[in-house]
């Protein structure tokens, strides 16, 4: 896994009854650093270490973990620079997809990044643009990694002296820790990143101005009235009420479903807007700054970015932050839902900053990007839908199988929501021959014919009924 090698991490064995795993089989998961390393500059000093942990499915115990990281210190041959990045893979081959752009990716920056060099002009913006489009071109080349439905989001960190540049793709997240200018006992978190989702209302435009349709899982199936107000939700800060995002559809299928709108590979959800060009940040690396983390969103799912910023400050090693917050995710993520995504973080202490020219009540650098009061995925605080439904079942020692009366997620719905409904079956090859009646009485019919003129004229024989 990743660019940089790992081994299991050392853990007890033990077993509690609340607990899906043992102690032992949660250190199976996890592969680590070592120790943490230290690569200084004249500029600044980088001490990190990296953690991912196998998510745990019930109904695919040996699920791969679909995330990957890279760590490129002295990178492209230059003593002042290093690269970290993560990758959240997703879909069948989501775990491929990952692998293959963390192998892969660094070259490409490192190629452009020379590129520039060369030409006396250096433009680090363009080489990572530049990059993570000819990355995401291999991927689609690749014959053997199906990306069609299968991709993996990225965040990048480039450090360039004491200048970092930030590219992100998808919902992954970069955070940094800067000391507060009044208490210098307090650190705030900020937001190096910002999630590109459907939350966000660019991105939304973006994608529908594409061919995408914006709906929620509950819309799709008819128990959520359609609507897009989702407000204006803070990076890290909102709430989430019920884990149900909006995502990205086909215009007459119910795929791919993305709740993310830009990615490697996912080359269905490509031609609907969700593509592979970043969003590129810059900050310079101040003395008030004193940890990054670059972490997927199995950390940030349950987690606002000030936790974690309040969770690693307690910590003098990077490795030991890395283990409690990949921890208190896991919990949150037991605590929450039926399962655990895939985590991982790198976490960098910053120390040794030259202060030349330093101003300490100077504004943040931001190249193009101002921190954004509206969009970004928010935290869930409440139990999923699925997870409810479970712990209602177990609560009543029923079995998980039992029927669910549809009548308690059913919702009325405005005429114009119902002719919206009525276009989108209609558009699908399986409910082309759909009628008014059909919709109120919610009955479908599946008929066979055996001949032309039989499905032209009848359907054919009924052979089930929805």
């Amino acid at each position: 896994m990743g660019c940089m090698q790992g081994r299991p991490a050392d853990g007890q064995d033990g077993f509690d009854e609340n607990q899906p795993l043992s102690q032992k089989e949660i250190q199976a998961r996890i592969v680590a650093s070592d120790v943490a390393t230290t690569f200084s500059t004249d500029l600044v000093d980088l001490r990190y270490a990296f953690l991912s942990q196998r998510g745990y499915y019930p109904d695919s115990p040996d699920k791969a973990n679909q995330d990957d990281f890279c760590i490129k210190t002295k990178f492209g041959g230059y003593k002042d620079r290093a690269l970290f990045a993560v990758f959240d893979g997703h879909g069948t081959y989501g775990d491929h997809c990952a692998n293959f752009c963390a192998e892969h990716l660094h070259n490409f920056v490192e190629k452009e990044l020379e590129k520039y060099n060369k030409s006396g002009k250096i433009d680090v913006k363009k080489a990572l643009k530049s990059a993570f489009i000819k990355t995401n071109e291999q991927l689609h080349r690749n014959n053997r990694i199906r990306d069609d439905l299968s991709g993996t989001t990225c965040i990048l960190v480039l450090i360039i002296g004491k200048v970092m540049h930030i590219a992100n793709i998808g919902d992954s997240r970069a955070i940094v820790a800067k000391q507060d200018h009044a208490n210098k006992d307090k650190l705030n978190a900020i937001a190096l990143s910002y999630d590109q989702t459907p939350y966000r209302k660019d991105e939304r435009e973006r994608v529908k101005r594409a061919g995408a349709r914006v709906l929620t899982m509950g819309q799709i199936e008819g128990s959520a009235p359609l609507h897009e107000d989702w407000g204006d939700l803070k990076l890290g800060d909102e709430l989430d009420e019920d884990g149900d995002p909006p995502r990205v559809w086909s215009k007459t299928e119910n795929y791919p479903g993305t709740a993310f709108t830009r990615s490697f590979g996912d080359s269905e959800a490509e031609k609907l807007g969700v593509f592979a060009e970043p969003e590129i940040d810059v900050r310079t690396i101040t003395p008030n700054d004193k940890f990054i983390c670059i972490a997927s969103d199995g950390v940030f799912e349950f987690l606002t970015n000030q936790a974690v910023v309040d969770i690693v400050k307690r910590y003098q090693d990077p490795l030991e932050a890395n283990r409690v917050v990949v921890q208190e995710a896991y919990q949150a993520w037991l605590d929450l839902e039926v399962r655990t995504d895939d985590i991982t973080m790198i976490c960098v202490f910053l120390s040794g900053v030259s202060d030349v020219n330093f101003d300490p009540t100077a504004a943040e650098e931001v190249s193009h990007l101002t921190p954004r009061s509206e969009g970004a995925r928010p935290v869930r605080r409440q139990v999923s839908r699925k997870a409810a439904q479970r712990g209602l079942v177990l609560a009543k020692g029923e079995d998980d199988n039992e029927p669910i009366n549809l009548e308690d997620f059913v919702s009325e719905k405005t005429q114009a929501e119902r002719d919206r409904i009525l276009e989108t079956l209609v558009g699908s090859f399986i409910f082309q021959h759909t009628n008014d009646d059909q919709v109120d009485s919610g009955e479908f019919e599946v008929r066979l014919g055996r001949t032309q003129e039989e499905i032209d004229s009848t359907g054919g024989e009924v052979v089930f009924v929805y």
